[in-house]
Order: C-alpha cells, then sequence, then structure tokens
C-alpha cells in the first residue's frame, strides 16, 4: 500500500518469501537466545515482545487502539527488563516505564493523526480514522501530557527509589 509514510516502491525492493524466512529464522534465534537471560521477568518480556511484534502486522495492527498499546508497550518494557535482569526495580523504573507508555501511545497516536488519509485507504482503523483527526490530536496531546506528568508526581513522593521487584 502507498500512504504518507510508506513511499511507492519501498516494497517492491524486497522479495517477500525472503523477507517472511529470514524473519521467521530472526524470531527463532530470538526466542532461543532469550533462554540466557538471566532472570525469569526479562525473559518473559522478551519473549512477549517477540510474539507480539510476530503477530503485529496481520493481527493486531487492524484493531483500533491496541496498535498504538502495543507498540508503546514494548518501548515501556525495555527498561524493566533491564532493571529486572539485575534485580532492581524500583518504583523509578516503574515511573520510566509508565512515562514512555504514555509518551510513545500519545506520539503513535500524533502519528496515525498525520497519516489518516494513508490509513483511511489502507483499511486500518486508527483513533483520527474512526473517530476524526481532532479527537486523536487531543488523545495524542492528553497521553503526551500525562506522560510529563508522571515524572513530576513521582519525585514530589520522593519514593522513586524504593524496591519493587
Amino acid at each position: 500500500s502507498t500512504d504518507a509514510i510508506n513511499k511507492p516502491g519501498d516494497a517492491e525492493e524486497f522479495d517477500p518469501p525472503f523477507v517472511r524466512s529470514a524473519l521467521s529464522v530472526a524470531y527463532g534465534l530470538l526466542l532461543i537466545l532469550s533462554t540466557l537471560l538471566p532472570r525469569v521477568l526479562p525473559r518473559l518480556l522478551v519473549v512477549g515482545g517477540t510474539v507480539v511484534t510476530y503477530l503485529y502486522t496481520v493481527h493486531l495492527k487492524p484493531v483500533l487502539f491496541l496498535k498504538n498499546a502495543v507498540v508503546a508497550s514494548i518501548v515501556a518494557a525495555c527498561p524493566l527488563a533491564s532493571a529486572s535482569s539485575f534485580g532492581d526495580v524500583t518504583g523509578g523504573v516503574i515511573g520510566l516505564c509508565a512515562t514512555l507508555f504514555f509518551g510513545t501511545f500519545g506520539r503513535e497516536v500524533w502519528m496515525d493523526v498525520i497519516d489518516e488519509d494513508g490509513d483511511r485507504r489502507c483499511g486500518i482503523r486508527t483513533v483520527p480514522v474512526a473517530y476524526g483527526k481532532r479527537v486523536g490530536a487531543a488523545l495524542g496531546g492528553f497521553l503526551l501530557v500525562l506522560s510529563g506528568a508522571i515524572p513530576i508526581v513521582s519525585a514530589s513522593m520522593g519514593g522513586s527509589r524504593r524496591g519493587i521487584v
């Protein structure tokens, strides 16, 4: 498909069967290598993120809000996976994950506003396609403000170093 993000000719540069095979091998290796991680939580986060990205385009992207939540969750899980590898999950890490989740979710919604015409043509049901660009921009803005508020609230509570996991 062609839209504001994907220019004509992008997909034709690659051989789809080869790309599918290469991705299948890469995902398989990633799942096998995730067993080398030192603790259970980081393994679960890596395996979960791998499975979700594998399912993303065909099964998850067409579902309203889910595509944005999936991308935001994978980004937000990175500091949690890292900290939990060392057994050092604190309130600050959780706050960082929440900040990343809402900030990435807001950015993804705003990107959908920019690409509303292309998503509509491709049949991708996004917030701006379903509810209009104004609603999408307002939701994206709200999520970004929420993302910015989390560190302020966390700092004012003074508990960012308390161990969680």
